[in-house]
């Protein structure tokens, strides 16, 4: 089993800030920020005097039994802060946030002296539900038509 290696280096609920640690020149928003965001609101009980910074989801309805994979939503203006270098950060994965009608950047980049280069890879798949065991009207297979196939 690996050990994720820790990409924020801080939060501040305050001014609903994630600071990236330096040197960082990857992550996935579910598998290193939401894990590492879960991890501090459990063990720090400082952390829960703030409203929640951001909240994971997936597997909703897209209609026709597509489902979305998992991504995360910035609340209430939380953003995420790259350290100021010049690096590449390869970002897998999805985030949106609460209000990108006024702002859908997830980074802020206000205080940067360096151009901030992200190489951004959405994920590549959605969740497709396939009706196993037909019922009247159902469409899918039936149990034994399903064992027959093996």
């Amino acid at each position: 089993m690996s050990v994720a290696v820790p990409v924020v280096g801080s939060w501040d609920g305050e001014a609903r800030r994630i600071y990236l640690l330096q040197g960082v020149t990857s992550f996935h928003w579910i598998d290193d920020v939401y894990k590492e965001y879960r991890y501090w609101r459990r063990t720090d009980e400082a952390s829960r005097k703030w409203a929640a910074l951001l909240v994971a989801a997936g597997n909703n309805p897209k209609g026709g039994g597509k489902f979305t994979p998992r991504y995360i939503t910035l609340l209430d203006g939380a953003r995420v802060v790259p350290y100021d270098e010049n690096i590449l950060i390869a970002v897998s994965g999805e985030a949106i946030t609460d209000n990108a009608d006024i702002d859908p950047d997830p980074f802020d980049t206000t205080t940067r002296t360096q151009p901030l280069k992200l190489y951004i890879t959405p994920p590549a798949a959605e969740v497709i539900v396939v009706e196993v065991g037909g019922t009247e009207g159902g469409g899918g297979l039936t149990v034994g038509q399903f064992l027959a196939l093996k």
